[in-house]
């Protein structure tokens, strides 16, 4: 039974991403829930321009694997340094916009930071 298991994850995962499942799940409800981001609304803010940056960069980094490194290290960092973290956006922008190419490819990993930054606001 553990082999056939074995047998059909293997075969789900070399699916073409198209034809996998995307399991979407929802956080846990409770009174718990974005107490943090409505004590501390910069806070919450600064997530969403940490979200940001994390995405920018996924982006650029697979679209053009030769980007110069100054590119990253001077101007991407610039920005997200001296501008966005000054004035962070009051809401979460979706990743699928920043990011299209990045997270059509790399999906799995894309609900994997989801749920990281679902943890982050909830705690």
């Amino acid at each position: 039974m553990r082999c056939i298991r074995i047998a059909l994850l293997a075969a789900l995962l070399a699916a073409p991403a198209a034809a996998q499942r995307r399991d979407e799940q929802t956080y846990y409800p409770g009174s718990f829930n974005w107490a943090f981001l409505h004590r501390y609304p910069q806070a919450a803010r600064l997530f969403n321009a940490f979200d940001y940056g994390h995405s920018v960069l996924y982006e650029r980094l697979y679209v053009d694997a030769g980007v110069p490194l100054d590119r990253l290290e001077r101007q991407e960092f610039e920005f997200i340094t001296t501008d966005l973290l000054r004035r962070p956006p009051k809401f979460a922008i979706a990743e699928e916009a920043v990011a299209p190419a990045y997270t059509r490819l790399a999906w799995r990993a894309k609900q994997m930071f989801d749920w990281g930054h679902v943890l982050h606001r909830q705690i």
